[in-house]
């Protein structure tokens, strides 16, 4: 069966004199061939030209939220991008009140700097619904320590400035109780998620690359913690294909960088769609 993947954005006007208006950007497609991503192969502005030639010209889109159907939208490709962070977007088509949940709020602000609705997944085809039922939980001490340990193994090393605003970072020392962790969700399979971060940074300028920014971990049944990513935020959870186990995405959240992460073959498997902001 193929699938392709996407997500309905609230999209904030590019300037003060734009609208906010809904998109959806297809991101994910599923064949014999697995999971690909729709990411076009390019790094300039042909990028913003025209779409690929195998992108989805219109689809009708079905909006879910935590495995449940929350409504549907048709939505097409525009002839051309405006600017790099519209790549993969469809426009909806005329008429169409696309599905919301909750209110506007900075939870998925990402990088838009202004509250928005929540991201929801969007499928081509039925889909079942999340069948490992991934849920927000608190993060387990134990999990916890096995998080810290591996963070410990990336960033064995820290730098941060002496004083807020200056750019002068300096190796420091740091404790296991000023790594913080947070955003911790849960399987009925056993698996699990979490994000580590250093506090306290001073610098002045973005922390990408740094024990600072949000460490995202995935913690297997016997309590591995494996590291998948910086600025990743789980979003939700469905079986995309059918296959009796859930595909899990993850939005992307980096200074100039946006995007999503799809996971599958309980975090073997991955594909990505990221875009720059400029």
């Amino acid at each position: 069966m193929q699938v392709t993947v996407g997500v309905l954005e609230d999209r904030p006007g590019a300037t003060t004199a734009e609208a906010a208006r809904f998109v959806v950007r297809a991101l994910f497609r599923k064949d014999k061939e697995g999971w690909t991503s729709l990411e076009p192969e390019c790094t300039d502005m042909s990028c913003l030209a025209s779409a690929p030639a195998d992108f989805p010209a219109s689809v009708d889109w079905t909006v879910i939220h935590h495995g449940g159907t929350r409504g549907s939208v048709r939505a097409s490709t525009p002839a051309a991008w405006q600017l790099y962070a519209d790549v993969g977007s469809q426009e909806l088509a005329a008429g169409v009140t696309p599905p919301t949940v909750g209110e506007r709020s900075m939870e998925f602000a990402g990088n838009n700097g202004v509250p928005i609705y929540r991201p929801l997944l969007a499928v081509s085809a039925p889909v079942g619904p999340d069948a490992d039922s991934w849920k927000a939980a608190p993060v387990p001490a134990k999990t916890a320590d096995a998080i810290k340990v591996a963070f410990r193994g990336l960033f064995a090393n820290v730098g941060n400035c002496a004083n807020e605003g200056t750019s002068e970072a300096r190796p420091v020392t740091y404790q296991d109780a000023d790594i913080v962790i947070s955003g911790g969700a849960a399987s009925v399979t056993g698996w699990s998620v979490a994000t580590a971060n250093l506090k306290g940074y001073r610098c002045d300028g973005p922390w990408d690359d740094t024990g600072f920014a949000p460490q995202t971990f995935a913690i297997s049944p016997a309590g591995d913690a494996r590291y998948l990513g910086e600025g990743l935020q789980l979003l939700d959870a469905s079986d995309f294909d059918g296959n009796g186990k859930s595909e899990v995405v993850f939005m992307i959240t980096n200074a100039n960088r946006g995007g999503y992460d799809l996971r599958y073959n309980d975090f073997a498997g991955q594909a990505v769609f990221a875009f720059n902001y400029h």
